[in-house]
């Protein structure tokens, strides 16, 4: 299978751990304030948020289809943390296995039906009061740093992750983002951080939230449903 990061596994810290800096710690603040103990990462990469989470009673594991990112993320996490080589889009742990489960700048580089897929099967893992806790770009706020940074900073960092990156993350941009994804998905998402000036949104979707707005759809589907059955009876 490509390694799309094989030669950048290496470097990746390097070049984005300072940026992505609040964003973790944002993220360590929400999991420890709502007492989440079992976490998975899913496309963790090379580790760094597990890093941040790790401390004694924690359960922590990361999965990632990069050997390369993983053998990173093995090297430099503690042994308390497990790592899997898998595909994120396919089944992978037992429904309801997890409080919290971590998606982080990974929607933006899958074919959108491919990022519904793992979306969908990231909400499978959680138990009924955990959370989804997602962060991805989303289109630049109005404003001269703000421009500098979501039109000419990250496109030139998705075009280095190669062609078929960078265009999906274009695809992603224009369809309108992370706000636009979870508009389209019906989810309820409480806002935990917007670094990067707002070109990044990280925010959480609770399993409880989730099944609230199905059975909201539901309820108007039925709705609608008997109003048109009786507008059909003859009269």
């Amino acid at each position: 299978m490509k390694d799309d990061y094989r030669r950048t596994a290496k470097i990746y810290d390097l070049l984005f751990s300072a940026a992505l800096k609040q964003l973790r710690e944002d993220i360590r603040t929400f999991v420890f304030h709502k007492n989440y103990r079992h976490i998975v990462d899913i496309c963790c990469g090379t580790g760094a948020q597990l890093r941040c989470l790790d401390r004694a009673g924690m359960e922590l594991c990361g999965i990632d289809n990069s050997l390369a990112m993983l053998e990173r993320a093995r090297s430099t996490c503690s042994e308390r943390t497990e790592f899997y080589l898998l595909d994120a889009e396919q089944d992978s742990f037992a429904a309801g296995s997890f409080d919290c489960v971590i998606l982080s700048l990974a929607l933006h580089e899958k074919h959108p039906a491919a990022a519904g897929t793992l979306y969908r099967n990231c909400q499978k893992l959680l138990k009924e009061r955990g959370a989804l806790v997602i962060a991805d770009f989303n289109p630049p706020p109005s404003g001269l740093v703000e421009s500098l940074i979501g039109r000419c900073l990250l496109p030139f960092i998705e075009k280095c992750a190669g062609s078929d990156h960078y265009r999906n993350y274009s695809r992603w941009i224009k369809a309108g983002g992370l706000e636009a994804f979870l508009n389209g998905q019906k989810a309820a998402a409480e806002i935990i951080s917007q670094p990067l000036h707002g070109s990044i949104i990280c925010c959480a979707v609770t399993k409880n939230d989730q099944k609230k707005i199905e059975q909201q759809n539901f309820a108007l589907l039925d709705l609608d449903l008997r109003k048109s059955k009786k507008s059909h009876r003859p009269s």
